[in-house]
């Protein structure tokens, strides 16, 4: 079963590549001129390298690229969706592969993450800048509060 999974990732993976490498030439000329591919290729690799130590790459990603002048508000989500796919599907192949986990589990958050990333997509590709700032905010904001309630047992159960 783990096998199957394997080349199921496989493939969507290289069918993703390609789809992305076949948008990316096809706009070539509409991308946008104040960005350094080195700087924000220089981001990915370091956040999405602490992603797979389990540190996540979302916040840490927003928070440089934005530092850095890499992208506008308007655009976080979609550009994290789709720059993180290819190393969180590398990194896919090496957890199931090296790590047992139950196939029910792993069916159900692979499924979860991509309904979630369908339904989310569509949805905040119809939000204006101001309102995907402020949700962001709120999330993070949220995110911070359950942390630290979890660190000073507040609220158990919140993972290790």
């Amino acid at each position: 079963m783990i096998a199957g999974i394997l080349c199921a990732l496989g493939v969507l993976t290289i069918g993703f590549a390609g789809y992305f490498l076949k948008d990316l030439l096809a706009k070539k000329d509409n991308l946008e001129k104040d960005t350094n591919f080195a700087i924000a290729a220089g981001i990915g690799f370091v956040t999405n390298f602490f992603d797979t130590l389990g540190i996540g790459s979302f916040a840490p990603m927003t928070a440089l690229l934005r530092g850095f002048k890499q992208i506008h508000d308007r655009v976080i989500p979609g550009t994290l969706n789709v720059s993180c796919t290819i190393p969180v599907a590398a990194e896919a192949f090496i957890f199931i592969a090296v790590i047992e986990v139950k196939i029910i589990t792993l069916i159900s958050m692979v499924a979860a993450a991509g309904i979630g990333a369908v339904i989310g997509a569509g949805i905040v590709a119809k939000l204006s800048e101001k309102t995907i700032q402020l949700t962001m905010g709120i999330a993070l904001l949220t995110t911070a509060f359950l942390m630290f309630s979890g660190k000073l047992g507040w609220i158990a159960g919140l993972g290790t």
